[in-house]
């Protein structure tokens, strides 16, 4: 929201912007189509034209929105359910988007919660609905934040129908890239292509790797896709973190041995968002 307007986004070009990306896991189609009209604008005016590129849901497990559009503290040590019924998240009750999750979970488990800045460890799931937890790394958390459990494959469609909605919304505005989220496998691409294909659309599809399931798959994945993302946020939800650095250099790599453009992203100089300078 704080660079949605023409004006800053005019001043943002100035400076080098030539890309911009819409991320569909937050907000509705409607509040990015009103930005999309506003960069189509902008587009207009200049003599050359800033990419878009919207980025996928994808079959990703998030928490619910936090009662009252607060944070919820949670204090390590104490006990929080994990529970897929709820709509909302309140005192030590987190509602979960992945209805699978009870059944998927077993006793030591970790849950890890926005990029791994919050971790919890499974006591024992209770029922169908819900998973009993302990917080082993608290704080203050907000609403909608990415969730994973290291070594978990999810048994969730690799395009969702809110995907089908993008790449409408895209055929309609003319983006230049699909990002692809949870990719899988190649096959994943290819079925995301095809129906960029049947919209009209000539966007190309950047394949964002942040699953171990997709390191598994990674050449045949890259060999698919016009370009990769090595997604290091999710990559260490679902990867041991020590894991990270490793597999970025071979994303990389990969990438450039196969003649992709490849994006690293998340995380980048994170520490400057409290610091004035770069730390070590």
């Amino acid at each position: 929201p704080a660079t949605e307007g023409f004006d800053t986004l005019r001043e943002l070009v100035d400076c080098g912007l030539n890309a911009v990306r819409f991320n569909l896991s937050h907000e509705d189609i409607a509040a990015h189509e009103a930005r999309m009209k506003v960069v189509n604008e902008l587009n207009d005016s200049l003599k050359h034209k800033v990419a878009v590129i919207l980025d996928t849901q994808g079959p990703e497990i998030r928490t619910g929105p936090v009662k009252d559009d607060g944070v919820i503290t949670l204090r390590e040590g104490k006990e929080v359910v994990l529970s897929t019924s709820k709509k909302e998240s309140f005192n030590d009750v987190l509602a979960v988007s992945y209805k699978s999750l009870p059944k998927l979970v077993s006793k030591g488990d970790k849950v890890l919660i926005a990029d791994a800045k919050f971790e919890l460890e499974v006591i024992e799931p209770k029922g169908t609905k819900e998973v009993l937890c302990k917080v082993l790394v608290g704080g203050e958390l907000s609403s909608r934040k990415n969730m994973g459990v290291p070594g978990m494959e999810l048994d969730l469609p690799s395009i969702t129908e809110g995907d089908a909605e993008v790449i409408a919304l895209g055929a309609k505005y003319g983006a230049d890239y699909v990002a692809q989220s949870f990719v899988r496998s190649a096959e994943d691409v290819l079925e995301l292509m095809e129906m960029i294909q049947d919209s009209d659309s000539d966007a190309s599809v950047i394949a964002k790797i942040e699953h171990g399931t997709a390191m598994k798959n990674l050449e045949a994945i890259i060999g698919a896709s016009d370009a990769t993302m090595v997604a290091r946020g999710d990559l260490g939800v679902h990867l041991p973190i020590e894991d990270v650095p490793g597999a970025q250099k071979t994303i990389v790599k990969k990438s450039h041995i196969q003649g992709k453009p490849v994006i690293v992203a998340t995380h980048m100089l994170e520490s400057m968002v409290s610091n004035p300078r770069p730390t070590r």
